[in-house]
């Protein structure tokens, strides 16, 4: 481009500083909008869940048709939390509430750690009372009843 002008062109800092500008956006690539980190659905999925997420992951893994007609209330003691938690199977769903129940089929007592590999299904709970990692005070079956409702070991 030629201009036709019989005197010499000044240009200002300012116009230097938009043809600066101009000319780096012509050969500046615009950086690509970082992709979305995928929200986390399961507690086991994110870092660091509490005790009471993971066990409202129980209501999401549940099968009704293995949990209709059962009714069920269980304890879980988190022993190096000194956590406790309500576990109500009813209607084919379970409810879950911080607090040890005042009436349990059964009670299971642990550390976090462990209880965590149960509800994941890393552990089972057998294994976990042979090799004295839990406690169990009340009725056994009851709590292999819920587990079978909604923890199944991964393949």
């Amino acid at each position: 481009m030629t201009l036709a002008t019989s005197r010499p062109l000044r240009l200002t800092a300012a116009s230097l500083a938009l043809i600066g500008a101009i000319g780096l956006a012509e050969t500046t690539p615009t950086p690509a909008a970082p992709k979305p980190t995928p929200t986390p659905t399961r507690a086991s999925d994110r870092a660091n869940p509490s005790t009471f997420e993971l066990l409202l992951d129980l209501k999401n893994r549940i099968v009704e048709e293995s949990a209709r007609g059962k009714e069920i209330v269980i304890g879980i003691e988190v022993t190096d939390t000194k956590e406790g938690f309500t576990l109500e199977l009813a209607g084919g769903k379970i409810d879950v509430r911080e607090g040890l129940p005042s009436h349990a089929a059964a009670v299971l007592s642990g550390r976090r750690s462990t209880v965590e590999k149960i509800i994941d299904g890393s552990e089972t709970l057998s294994g976990a009372i042979k090799n004295g990692l839990v406690d169990v005070q009340g009725n056994l079956d009851k709590i292999f009843e819920l587990l079978a409702c909604c923890v199944h070991r991964p393949k």
